[in-house]
């Protein structure tokens, strides 16, 4: 498993004591890496294409509503500035942001040290790539954050003044507002399942006879044979896989629509149902020819409209799905519109 490194594009922007935006600079593409000091305290690396900034991490906020879309904010409260995130690896995205969360969390299970203390250290600069998350960490991350959310005997908020009051409220139980369907109560059954699984593993003191320390939170492995591939594609090359039924076509092809920036990623398909299934489009709608059946100089006239073209111009990766249902002469076609 690699250290979580971005490299994206970066907004980033200097705030007041107010939250103003005092300053903003946009960077097309800049690498973000996360390590620690010789203190073994966090920062955040940037890499610009002539010099590289560090900050430290103490506190930070975190917004993720687009994660899925290879967008988030990274805030820095202590520097004043934030890091606006796009045309990220949404994968890579949310890998680094769990790193990046996690870690803090572990870290200030332990404390920071002073300015004092750094001062009469003695220490010289260092930087370090953090290390891979692992069981242990999201263990420690998990036990804080259980504490900090537990009521203690006592804590207990008093009834409200209406509840005093003998007044009852009008708003209906949210319970009744749910109704128990077959589907409801499977999906509410599968919830607990995973949440008693990762319970569980989360107070685990030994999995497989290895300690948590040393077990590594990766996502499903990859085998050999769909590793070579998504590297041939992170490499930049035209590469064709197919395999029988059940091999993992499918989840092959998400890790490559999530290895890729967003912005020059098309995943298309011969159908719409299967463009569903990848959360994509169609071939056609992509290319903008229709059905491809008019002629080279039509399809070439309907592909020079300037939001189609657009799309042809941004466009770095093609992926294309049930490639097997696409007739030879419309890719014949589609070459000589793209060129």
């Amino acid at each position: 498993m690699e250290n979580p490194s971005l490299s994206c594009s970066v907004s980033i922007e200097e705030l007041s004591d107010t939250g103003n935006v005092l300053k903003k600079v946009h960077h097309r593409s800049l690498t973000l890496t996360l390590g620690r000091d010789e203190f073994r305290e966090m920062q955040i690396k940037i890499t610009f294409p002539k010099k590289e900034s560090k900050y430290s991490v103490k506190e930070l906020l975190i917004h993720k509503k687009f994660v899925k879309d290879g967008k988030a904010t990274i805030k820095l409260p202590n520097h004043k500035i934030q890091l606006m995130l796009s045309n990220c690896p949404p994968d890579k995205l949310i890998l680094f942001l769990q790193t990046l969360q996690t870690k803090l969390d572990v870290l200030k299970q332990k404390g920071f040290l002073s300015q004092r203390q750094k001062l009469f250290s003695g220490k010289h600069h260092e930087f370090e790539e953090i290390s891979p998350l692992t069981i242990k960490d999201l263990q420690v991350a998990h036990g804080s954050k259980s504490a900090a959310g537990s009521v203690k005997p006592g804590t207990l908020t008093k009834p409200s003044s209406l509840a005093g009051n003998g007044q009852v409220s009008r708003k209906r139980p949210s319970s009744s507002l749910q109704e128990n369907s077959p589907n409801s109560l499977e999906n509410e059954a599968k919830r607990l399942k995973l949440l008693t699984a990762k319970t569980a593993l989360l107070k685990m003191t030994k999995i497989n006879g290895v300690s948590p320390s040393k077990v590594l939170a990766t996502p499903v492995q990859l085998t050999a044979e769909q590793n070579r591939v998504l590297e041939a594609v992170l490499r930049g090359k035209s590469i064709f896989f197919t395999g029988s039924a059940g091999t993992g076509k499918s989840f092959l092809l998400k890790r490559i629509v999530g290895s890729l920036p967003p912005n020059h990623t098309f995943a298309t398909a011969s159908t719409g149902v299967a463009a569903c299934h990848i959360g994509g489009t169609t071939l056609h709608a992509f290319a903008g020819i229709g059905a491809g059946r008019a002629s080279l100089d039509k399809c070439i006239e309907l592909a020079s409209r300037s939001k189609v073209a657009q799309q042809w111009r941004t466009c770095k990766h093609l992926i294309i799905d049930e490639i097997s249902m696409v007739d030879g002469d419309l890719f014949d076609k589609l070459e000589s519109v793209a060129r």
